[in-house]
């Protein structure tokens, strides 16, 4: 059993939340609720929870200031937002969850089940990555998690996304060796949209084509990259690869 708290001002959205809580998620058990942050964060001190349910927009101190109560957060965070968009983003380069308003049950469900998997990054430092992305809507930089750390990255720096399994290993520019992010191939092809540079060049590599240095072409048609890594083309996609790329290729 997971101890949980919901901060929120709405004691609607407060009620819908507990409600669903005690019917579908029987492994969590709500020991306290908040209307704001300062409060919350003595409830939180003092009840010990492992998880927060955090609204994001609140009176006074935004869900994202949870930081200046607690340096070192010793409890999972789910945040419930009405946003959309390129807040999503940023929820998703964090690696932390968030539900949507009104809140799925099912989504609500998985959420619950994944808190009982630790991530390779802390609480707190899952927090700054998603501050940083939510309040620079319109920064170029990428963060990506991994086991060593976080890397910020600018968009134009990646080269190429490599499927792994569940995991992905992304070629960036002034290092020689891939980074392996635990996110799956879709995820980053799905994150990177608003950049037209990417292409999903094959089922297994999403592809920077301001890098492509060399286009072979062939029955099985392979595109060289800045840093000398060879990828392939699908044949269904030659046509989209050659388009994008003259694209790219045309002044503004």
């Amino acid at each position: 059993m997971l101890n949980a708290i919901i901060v929120d001002d709405e004691p609607k959205a407060r009620s819908i939340l507990n409600t669903l809580l005690t019917d579908y998620c029987p492994d969590i058990e709500v020991v306290g609720q908040a209307a704001n942050l300062p409060d919350a964060a003595a409830i939180i001190k003092e009840k010990k929870p492992e998880v927060v349910f955090l609204d994001i927009e609140m009176p006074e101190y935004s869900g994202l200031q949870i930081l200046e109560f607690f340096e070192k957060p010793t409890f999972e965070v789910i945040f419930t937002t009405a946003y959309q968009e390129y807040a999503i983003k940023a929820f998703q380069l964090s690696a932390l969850d968030y539900l949507l308003k009104p809140i799925d049950i099912d989504l609500l469900i998985k959420a619950c089940e994944k808190l009982t998997k630790k991530a390779n990054l802390s609480t707190g430092e899952r927090l700054n990555v998603l501050k940083s992305h939510y309040e620079s809507a319109n920064s170029q930089k990428i963060a990506l998690p991994t086991s060593e750390g976080i890397f910020f990255m600018e968009a134009k720096d990646l080269i190429c996304f490599a499927a792994d399994g569940s995991y992905t290993d992304i070629y960036l520019a002034n290092r020689p060796k891939p980074i392996m992010v635990s996110k799956n191939l879709k995820h980053f092809e799905q994150l990177l949209q608003q950049y037209p540079c990417f292409l999903r060049t094959h089922r297994s590599y999403l592809v920077n084509i301001d890098h492509v240095r060399h286009y072979q072409k062939s029955e099985g048609g392979a595109l060289t990259l800045s840093n000398g890594l060879e990828v392939t083309v699908a044949r269904e996609r030659k046509d989209e690869f050659m388009t994008a790329f003259q694209n790219r290729l045309k002044p503004e």
